[in-house]
Parts: C-alpha cells; sequence; structure tokens
C-alpha cells in the first residue's frame, strides 16, 4: 500500500489548524540554532536535535513552507560532533550507553528525512557516520544487555547503572528505540553489518519480560515499528507475528481508558505523546500488514481520544494522568503540563502520520482511512475530500479525471446503521462493502456526500478488574462533569469530548479542565 504524496496534497481543516499550531510552537527560542545545541542537559545526546530536525521537516513537507531556521541547524550541526563524528562522549570499545544510541535513533531518522527530501549527500555521510561509528560497535552487545527491573525515573529518564558494558537508563528498554531508524537505515542501504545488528537487536528485544521488567512502553512501541519495517524488508513472519504479540501486551498492560499509554508497563505514573504517536503508527501499520480492522479502529481512537487531548493550546504536546487503575477523570499531569524536550516535537511526526494515512492506494484502488480536509492529485485524478467529523457526521468525495478505478471510503462501525449517501453528479456503482463504500469511480467526475448519525451511546467496560460504564460520540469517548449519571443519557447529558485540549486559553485553564471518561457502574458507590 502506498500513502499520500505530500508534494501534490493540501491540507485544511482542524488537522491543518493543529499542524500549523505546532510548527509555530517548533520554531519557538528553544528550537533556534542559538539555543538548541545547548538545551539537552539529561544525557540524551542526539535526541533533542534529532526529534526537531525530524519534524520540521515533516511539518515543511507537509505544510510545503520552508522551515525559518532548520537550514542553519544543519549546518551547525558538525561543530558539535565529537571527533568520531556523532554527539556526546566518544564511547569505549564494547561499551555503550543506551541514551545516547536512543538519542541518536531521532538524529538518525531526522538527517535521512532531511536528505531524502533536500537531496543533501553531505548530509547523508553524516547518516552514514553515526551508523558506522556508533551503532555498528554493538554488534554483539545486545545478547548482554540486561532487562532486570530498574529504580524508578523521572520524566526525563536519567542513566542509574552501570551493568555488562551497558550504561541503564530508568527508561528501560531505551537501547531498542534504535531499531526504528536502523530498519530504515537498512531499507535503503541493504548494508549486511546493519542486518546482522538488527538481527541480534530483535531477537533479544522479543525476549523481554516487558511486565515483569517495567519495560517503558515508548521504547517498546519505537522498537515495535523498526521490527514492522524489518518484517516488510525480509518477509520473514517471524517479525510480523512478534510484533503482533508484543503490541497485543501493551494493549493489555501498556494502554490508559483513553488509549493512551502507561509511561512504563504496570506503572501508571503518566502518559507520554511519543508513545501514543507510537501507537498510533504501530496501529496503523498493522492494519495495512494484516487487513485486520480492529487495528484501524484502534488507531482512530488513539488519535481522537490520546493525543488530540494530549494538543496544548499553544502547539506543544504534554503528559496526562493514566485513567483507569487510579484515575478516572482524565486531566492534566501538572508537573509535566508539555514535554516541550520529546513529545512537541514527535507530535509533529503523529499529526503528519494522520495527513499521509487519509488517502492510500493499493493496486490501482484508492482506499480513504481517515476523514480531513484535504485535495490531492492521483496520477491525473484531482481527489477532494470535505467533512466536518467529528464535530458531524458527513463527508464529500469528489474526483474528477484520472482513469476507472475503485475509490474505497473506510465507514466507521457506529455510522453504518444510519448511513446514507447520494452521488450528485456521474453514474458510478456505489455499495457498501463491510465497512467500506466502494465506488467504481468511471474516471470522468463524481461528488458523493455521505451522511450519518453519531449517537450517543452506551458500552460496558471491565477496566483492570473493575466494570464500569463508558459513553461515546462516535469514535471519541465522552463524559461528563457530574457525578450522577442514572436517566441522563435519556436526557441528554451533557457532553465533551477529548480534543479540546487545544482549544483552551492558557495553562492555567487547561489544568484546572477535567473530564470523566469512566463512570462507576450504576448501582455502584
Amino acid at each position: 500500500m502506498r500513502r499520500l504524496d505530500w508534494e501534490v496534497s493540501t491540507l485544511s481543516g482542524e488537522l491543518g489548524y493543529r499542524i500549523l499550531k505546532n510548527y509555530c510552537r517548533l520554531e519557538s527560542d528553544i528550537y533556534r540554532p542559538g539555543k538548541i545545541f545547548q538545551m539537552e542537559q539529561n544525557g540524551w545526546p542526539g535526541d533533542w536535535e534529532g526529534r526537531t530536525i525530524l519534524a520540521l521537516v515533516l511539518h515543511g513537507q507537509v505544510t510545503k513552507r520552508e522551515p525559518a531556521f532548520l537550514k542553519e541547524i544543519i549546518e551547525q550541526l558538525p561543530k558539535v560532533m565529537n571527533a568520531s563524528g556523532y554527539m556526546g562522549d566518544v564511547v569505549r570499545e564494547q561499551e555503550a550507553n543506551e541514551q545516547q544510541l536512543s538519542g541518536h535513533n531521532w538524529l538518525l531518522r531526522g538527517l535521512m528525512a532531511y536528505a531524502g527530501w533536500k537531496k543533501d549527500k553531505n548530509v547523508w555521510h553524516m547518516v552514514v557516520t553515526i551508523v558506522e561509528a556508533l551503532y555498528k560497535p554493538t554488534l554483539k552487545l545486545y545478547d548482554s544487555y540486561p532487562t532486570e527491573i530498574r529504580g524508578e525515573g523521572g520524566a526525563c529518564g536519567s542513566i542509574g547503572k552501570v551493568q555488562n558494558g551497558w550504561q541503564l537508563s530508568t527508561d528501560t528498554g531505551c537501547a531498542f528505540i534504535c531499531i526504528d531508524g536502523l530498519a530504515e537505515y537498512y531499507q535503503v542501504t541493504k548494508d549486511p553489518d546493519v542486518e546482522l545488528l538488527l538481527r541480534e537487536m530483535c531477537r533479544n528485544f522479543w525476549k523481554i519480560d516487558f511486565i515483569g521488567t517495567s519495560m517503558q512502553t515508548h521504547a517498546t512501541l519505537s522498537a515495535l515499528r523498526g521490527v514492522l519495517r524489518f518484517f516488510e524488508i525480509t518477509g520473514e513472519i517471524q517479525f510480523l507475528e512478534q510484533a503482533i504479540r508484543i503490541f497485543g501486551l501493551y494493549q493489555q498492560f501498556g494502554m490508559t481508558a483513553n488509549y493512551a499509554n502507561q509511561n512504563w508497563f504496570g506503572k501508571p505514573a503518566w502518559t507520554e505523546p511519543c508513545a501514543i504517536v507510537d501507537s498510533y503508527m504501530v496501529a496503523m501499520k498493522l492494519y495495512q500488514l494484516t487487513g485486520e480492522l480492529s487495528y484501524l479502529e484502534l488507531a482512530h481512537r488513539i488519535y481522537y481520544n490520546a493525543l488530540c487531548f494530549a494538543q496544548r493550546y499553544n502547539g506543544g504536546f504534554g503528559c496526562d494522568v493514566c485513567t483507569g487503575k487510579t484515575e478516572e477523570v482524565l486531566k492534566t499531569k501538572t508537573d509535566i503540563f508539555e514535554a516541550y524536550w520529546c513529545c512537541t516535537m514527535r507530535g509533529a511526526e503523529g499529526l503528519t502520520e494522520v495527513v499521509s494515512d487519509t488517502v492510500w492506494q493499493k493496486d490501482g484502488d484508492v482506499i480513504i482511512l481517515n476523514q480531513n480536509n484535504i485535495w490531492t492529485n492521483i496520477g491525473e485524478m484531482r481527489l477532494e475530500l470535505k467533512t466536518e467529523y467529528p464535530q458531524k457526521g458527513n463527508f464529500k468525495v469528489l474526483a474528477c479525471g484520472g482513469v476507472p478505478c475503485s475509490i474505497k471510503v473506510y465507514i466507521p462501525q457506529f455510522a453504518l446503521e444510519s448511513l446514507c449517501f447520494r452521488e450528485n453528479t456521474g453514474e458510478n456503482n456505489i455499495v457498501l462493502n463491510g465497512n467500506f463504500l466502494q465506488i467504481s469511480y468511471e474516471g470522468i467526475s463524481m461528488e458523493l456526500t455521505v451522511e450519518f448519525e453519531i449517537p450517543l451511546r452506551e458500552e460496558s467496560v471491565e477496566y483492570d478488574g473493575k466494570k464500569y460504564l463508558r459513553y461515546w460520540r462516535g469514535e471519541q469517548i465522552v463524559g461528563c462533569l457530574e457525578e450522577g449519571i442514572e436517566g441522563q443519557i435519556a436526557a441528554g447529558m451533557p457532553t465533551e469530548t477529548l480534543d479540546k485540549m487545544i482549544d483552551m486559553k492558557g495553562r492555567a485553564e487547561s489544568e484546572e479542565y477535567g473530564i470523566r471518561i469512566l463512570f462507576p457502574e450504576r448501582g455502584r458507590a
């Protein structure tokens, strides 16, 4: 499956608004050349810079607006590298700092994205140097990576102890994050030494007792994205099977009631938008690879109920309480209101991924998976999508020119009963096939209007051994700030959705805001 081509696409609507606010935040002073190389003070070499570069490249491509300071950052980067061509201390032979490896994953990905966008051979040379000097020497080290339970860590993580040649982080397992960037590098280069390293990393990654060692969920999910990419390259089914197994563990033991994450497996301290982004990307990739609609539905729920709530009024992204085990009311984690050192940057990848996932192509078919306002060119076809979802249940598809093809529009399960559609122009055959509205487009022109109700509905759920009632409006969890719920469904109880944090007037209002998303079952005290 091939995704939306940003070069011939234009975005508008709410998602466009979210992207622009985040883009503006990422051009504020702490992400500019004068400060960006001094900001990292917590022992994650390359992390701040790499996440920022990656975010700015993605925003620049989606919006077609050149990042204001990115070129200067790239030009100054070699000046802060060590003598071996990477950031931080030069690592001694047969030793590794897992935070350095993790941080350079984002630098590697950011530089690869920049080199691909700008066709810059000098930047690609920096990529190769990092792989040769920092990553290849870790071959055979991952077989001795310690995975026992570690001490409590802070929001930034820190090096706690040294064991088996590893400088270990309180963000347990972050050494495996770089499966992500190395798999992308291998996809381009087919470097046999990198393949050996990836196989060693993956082999030891899926031996981990994720729950028993309280593995960091962000590290787990970032690694999973690399595992899935490696499966796409090799076609070896074990990589897909392990990714499905581990993601299942995450859904059961690492996900909150509003589809965000616990920072560590089994330790609900706070959520982390970095991991929320990763979980969305893993779910969408698993849908692409397996065709299982449950993964597509999960991706939508992650976006609307976790990622949207985590975006702040200034465009950045911050951490929230972990609903479910200890919390029934979703609110911000006030001491980590904005994780400007990591999540604000990774939020850019999450938002731009949602853009990319709007329109896919497979075997000549056009497949619409997300409801966003966008127009794009697919060959000679001009395709335009208009919607007011999730506020209202409507969607319009306009197509003009091109060759005959099948256009498939995903319809969420809740909308099937009330679905109505009409073709305003053309004489194309339109049928509902499962969860997809399938249009046999004749290659001339078409305007299709789709309408559906977004009912308020009730669902009985069990979370962490407790029974709850949960209320939905479409794919969004809704709630009420009042305590009592008896009879309110029939009366039309006042509801809020989880995507309004971005429109708060400031930090004080944001921190005061809370929304109950788990309701004790009727009759329970």
